[in-house]
């Protein structure tokens, strides 16, 4: 797997652009077109700016948050504000009694049909031009859905397993980053683990069997997929104007 690039490491937490992904065909994911995160809120107004020029120009964040979430820590304010959609397509997959013990691979399975239900709308803005999609950490609920859609696009299973726990690093080292509840080190954040999110595709492949997504998401494929031999790496992808905004400090990548 071609290491995914990390954006606005000292502003944003588990920020990535998961261009340059190689696909079983012989492709790439397309750069600046599908990125994953934390929530995008409280941005600087530099960062904001970054992010926009970044993918072009207003995007779409897909805001896998719950209402009550949103209500309790806030929206994209700073996105909105520079034209960008809002997308909100909101996921759960805890259990109704919150007093129950619930592993990984149960919540994901309860919840796949959600899951595929916000992946093939955000499959359908990507045909439009660049998606981040988002909840609270950026890890279970963004984890699948961005699985389902490099899924969707021919990844391989250990590349989209490995890009999962990607996250996991990621959260930690932008923990002061996070919505304020998260930010306590007494609260829990518990680990994803690649191979659950791989079983959790052979779930949805149930829902939205392989022959037929060959077809449902040609579109997404000719959008988003591009001949590899033209990419030598996730960094080279986003290259343009990295030095500036890497001596300025709105940016970093690794």
């Amino acid at each position: 797997m071609t290491a995914p690039r990390h954006l606005f490491t000292g502003s944003v937490a588990n920020l990535r652009d998961l261009g340059g992904l190689r696909t079983a065909c012989g492709r790439a994911v397309r750069g600046r077109r599908l990125l994953r995160s934390s929530a995008l809120l409280s941005l600087e107004e530099p960062v904001a700016d970054a992010l926009t020029s970044l993918v072009g120009g207003p995007a779409v964040y897909a805001d896998l948050r719950t209402d009550r979430e949103i209500d309790r820590d806030g929206g994209p304010d700073a996105l909105l504000a520079r034209g960008w959609a809002w997308r909100r397509l909101p996921v759960t997959d805890l259990p109704a009694d919150r007093t129950v013990e619930d592993s990984a691979p149960a919540r994901y399975r309860r919840a796949m049909p959600d899951y595929v239900r916000a992946a093939r709308r955000v499959a359908e803005d990507l045909t439009g031009g660049p998606v981040v999609v988002g909840c609270s950490l950026g890890k279970d609920r963004t984890g699948l859905v961005t699985a389902l859609l490099l899924h969707w696009l021919g990844a391989a299973g250990p590349d989209i397993g490995a890009d999962f726990e990607l996250s996991n690093d990621r959260v930690a080292a932008g923990r002061h980053l996070l919505p304020p509840r998260w930010r306590d080190v007494r609260r829990e954040i518990h680990p994803v683990v690649g191979a659950e999110c791989v079983a959790a595709l052979a779930v949805a492949d149930a829902l939205v069997p392989p022959e037929r997504a060959r077809g449902e998401f040609a579109a997404l494929r000719a959008a988003l997929l591009v001949d590899a031999k033209n990419i030598t790496g996730t960094t080279d992808t986003t290259r343009a104007g990295t030095e500036e905004r890497e001596e300025s400090g709105a940016w970093t990548s690794r």
